[in-house]
């Protein structure tokens, strides 16, 4: 689940009000610095109706980077019992149950989704690399050319293509069921008969893919959004 973290200008006697009335005089390279990598793990932008107001009728014309096409460029969700409307690009109103609202972005999907979406991608198309293409010298004693109809040969293609797809962000929750239950099938058929524990049977791998794709969710870089 997503945080919900505050970025805020705030002086050394613990001043956060009105940073436009004094910050600008100390803003140097390292605050720069600071910022840029707040922005960086940023994809959803939470806003009350006086703090949108104000920007909105700011930000949209700005040319001061690097946080004018960041603000401009993400999604904006403005909590507000009073505004019928939001017009800035990429805004939603929240009116209702606010906690309930807030709740719902925390489970939506984002950039550590993202993170993790690639990552399980291409652990898989590099294990089934191996076994269809001979990729980083191929799988020992294994037969060449693996023959497609075999278990081995139909569950590696599966596997390889549907990498391919979770990494592309296509269909990615099935298709990281599908190979998380391949992965359950390959570990108690040819490694738990070889020992009690992961360790011991080699099958930590298994287990490892098994648990990555299952959590995978698109995030918003995707093929589906």
């Amino acid at each position: 689940m997503r945080k919900v973290v505050a970025g805020l200008f705030i002086s050394l006697d613990g001043v956060i009000q009105s940073p436009n009335q004094w910050q600008f005089d100390n803003f140097d390279n390292e605050m720069m610095a600071a910022m840029e990598a707040h922005l960086a793990k940023e994809d959803t932008i939470l806003l009350g109706r006086v703090t949108y107001l104000e920007w909105a009728a700011y930000w949209p014309n700005s040319t001061d980077e690097p946080y004018a096409s960041h603000i401009n460029n993400t999604p904006k969700h403005v909590v507000s019992t009073t505004l019928n409307q939001v017009e800035w690009k990429n805004s939603t109103l929240i009116r209702g149950n606010v906690p309930e609202e807030i709740e719902k972005l925390k489970r939506q999907s984002g950039k550590n989704y993202l993170l993790l979406r690639v990552v399980a991608g291409f652990l898989f198309s590099q294990a089934d690399g191996l076994i269809l293409f001979g990729w980083f010298g191929g799988m020992p004693d294994q037969p060449s050319p693996l023959p497609l109809l075999s278990q081995t040969g139909i569950g590696a293609v599966l596997e390889f293509f549907g990498a391919i797809a979770i990494m592309l962000g296509l269909f990615t929750h099935p298709v990281a069921f599908i190979l998380s239950g391949m992965m359950a099938v390959t570990y108690w058929q040819f490694h738990a008969p070889n020992g009690r524990w992961p360790v011991q049977n080699q099958g930590m791998p298994a287990v490892l893919l098994f648990h990555l794709p299952v959590h995978s969710r698109a995030g918003r870089r995707c093929l589906e959004s």
